[in-house]
């Protein structure tokens, strides 16, 4: 009888010490997991601020043109002029905030930090003027030689993605009625 009970015990012990260790596994797995979801979430929250970029660099692109042509701006430089101040602005803005949303964003080009000359000289505004219409077109050319590029790093803790405006990026304004 004694073996039977001792032989109970041990089977008993065994059951208890295999749903302990897949308890502690469990536990592991289930923080890992929580880890990996978390860094999921940064990652979209940094597509999101990436797409926030985007839509942003296009909209003051676009509202620049749109309200240089409107005055009666017909000048390719000086709007090309205005726009490059409106983006450094932006970008200036948008790295500060980004700072309240605890992420990091920089704006850089192939050498260094980025310019009102670097932005004037790597694009270009085509500007068509018939009658009373006026349609403008701005174009992110990379330079000469097409090698100049326009980045920005989103970081977060524990991700990071790359904003770029790509090589042959453009958009296109127009104003009618304009005398």
């Amino acid at each position: 009888m004694n073996k039977k009970g001792l032989f109970c015990f041990l089977i008993a012990l065994g059951f208890a010490g295999t749903l302990a260790c897949l308890s502690s596994s469990e536990s592991r797995e289930s923080l890992e997991f929580g880890k990996t979801k978390n860094i999921c979430f940064e990652i979209e929250k940094l597509d999101l601020e990436r797409t926030i970029l985007e839509e942003n660099i296009d909209f003051l692109i676009l509202e620049t043109m749109r309200a240089e042509l409107e005055k009666g701006n017909k000048n390719p430089e000086q709007i090309k002029e205005k726009i490059s101040e409106n983006l450094l602005v932006f970008f200036k803005q948008a790295e500060k905030e980004a700072l309240g949303k605890n992420l990091a964003i920089v704006f850089f080009q192939k050498n260094g930090p980025v310019s009102k000359d670097f932005l004037k000289q790597n694009s270009k505004i085509f500007l068509v003027a018939y009658e009373n219409l006026v349609v403008a077109e701005y174009n992110f050319t990379g330079g000469i030689f097409k090698d100049n590029f326009l980045k920005a790093k989103i970081e977060s803790e524990n991700a990071e993605k790359l904003f770029e405006l790509p090589l042959g990026y453009s958009q296109k304004a127009f104003a009618a009625g304009l005398q």
